[in-house]
C-alpha cells in the first residue's frame, strides 16, 4: 500500500505557469515572435506528452489491485488522494487543451501578419517597377501567391507601362501629327502669313493657350505632362476632334495605360494597410 501511495504522491504534474506566461507574451509580439513562437510550440508539445505520460501512470495506479487486508484508513487515505489527483489532472488537461489552441492561434495570427507584411513590401516594389518601366509579372504573380487580388488593370499592364519620361518624350511628334489631322479636317480661316507658315510646317503652339481649338488644347496637354498632371493631360485629349484625337490614340493608350495601373496599385495599397 505505502508503495502505491508513493506512486500517487510522487505524479510529477507539470508546471503551466512558464507556458501560460510565454503565451501571452507572445500574443502582444506577433511581428518578432517566431522564435519565441517555436518554444511555445516546443514546450506545449513536451507538456503533451507529459500529460500522456501521467495519464498512463495514473491508469496503471487505477487498475492495480488494492492488497487484499490493507488498513481500511489506508485504503481511504490512498482513494482520496487517487481521486486528488485525477481532479487536478483533468483540470490541467483542459489547461494544457486550451493552451494548445491559443498557441495555434496565435501562430495562425502571427503568419498572417508575416504574409501582409511581405504582400506590402511586394506592392512597394511593384510602384517602383511602375515608374522604371519594368515588367510586372514576376512581382504579380508574387502578390497572387500572397492571396492577393490583383486589379485587371495591373494584369493588364504584366509586361510594364510607358514611364512619364517616355510619354513626355514621344508627345511632342504626337501631337503634331494629332494637329495636322485636326487642320487637315477643317477650313482654315486665317490667311495670314504666320498662319500659313504654322499650315506648312505643322508649328504648333508649345506654351499653353486658353481656347478650345486643337492647337490650344493640345498646348494645354503638354503643360500637364510637364507638371505630371497625366489624368488632366487624357481629360484634354478627351476634347479634341475626331481626327485629332484618332491620330493620338496610340500615345493616348499607353497614357491611360499607365493611369489606370498608378490608381489601380493605390487602390490595391489602401487595400492592404486596411487590412
Amino acid at each position: 500500500m505505502k508503495q502505491v501511495q508513493d506512486s500517487v504522491s510522487g505524479l510529477d504534474v507539470p508546471d503551466l505557469a512558464p507556458v501560460s506566461a510565454k503565451l501571452d507574451d507572445l500574443s502582444g509580439q506577433l511581428a518578432s515572435g517566431q522564435g519565441a513562437l517555436d518554444s511555445l510550440r516546443a514546450e506545449v508539445t513536451d507538456l503533451s506528452g507529459k500529460m500522456t505520460t501521467l495519464d498512463a501512470r495514473l491508469n496503471e495506479l487505477e487498475t492495480r489491485p488494492l492488497t487484499q487486508g490493507a488498513d481500511p484508513e489506508a485504503v481511504a487515505a490512498y482513494e482520496r488522494e487517487l481521486a486528488a489527483v485525477q481532479e487536478a489532472m483533468a483540470k490541467q488537461r483542459a489547461e494544457v487543451e486550451k493552451m494548445i489552441a491559443e498557441a495555434r492561434e496565435t501562430e495562425g495570427r502571427a503568419t498572417e501578419a508575416a504574409q501582409a507584411a511581405a504582400n506590402r513590401n511586394a506592392l512597394a516594389r511593384l510602384r517602383g517597377m511602375l515608374e522604371s518601366g519594368a515588367p510586372l509579372g514576376g512581382i504579380l504573380d508574387e502578390l497572387r501567391a500572397g492571396g492577393v487580388a490583383v486589379p485587371d488593370a495591373l494584369s493588364a499592364a504584366a509586361d510594364g507601362v510607358a514611364t512619364m519620361a517616355a510619354l513626355r518624350d514621344s508627345y511632342p511628334p504626337a501631337a503634331r501629327d494629332a494637329l495636322a489631322a485636326a487642320r487637315a479636317g477643317t477650313v482654315e480661316t486665317d490667311r495670314s502669313l504666320g498662319a500659313f507658315l504654322r499650315r506648312q510646317l505643322g508649328a504648333r503652339s508649345v506654351a499653353p493657350r486658353e481656347g478650345g481649338d486643337a492647337d490650344a488644347v493640345l498646348s494645354r496637354v503638354e503643360a500637364d505632362l510637364t507638371a505630371g498632371r497625366l489624368s488632366q493631360a487624357l481629360d484634354e485629349i478627351a476634347t479634341l476632334p475626331d481626327p485629332a484625337r484618332s491620330a493620338l490614340a496610340e500615345w493616348t493608350a499607353r497614357a491611360a495605360q499607365r493611369l489606370s495601373a498608378l490608381e489601380a496599385a493605390e487602390t490595391l495599397a489602401q487595400s492592404l494597410n486596411t487590412n
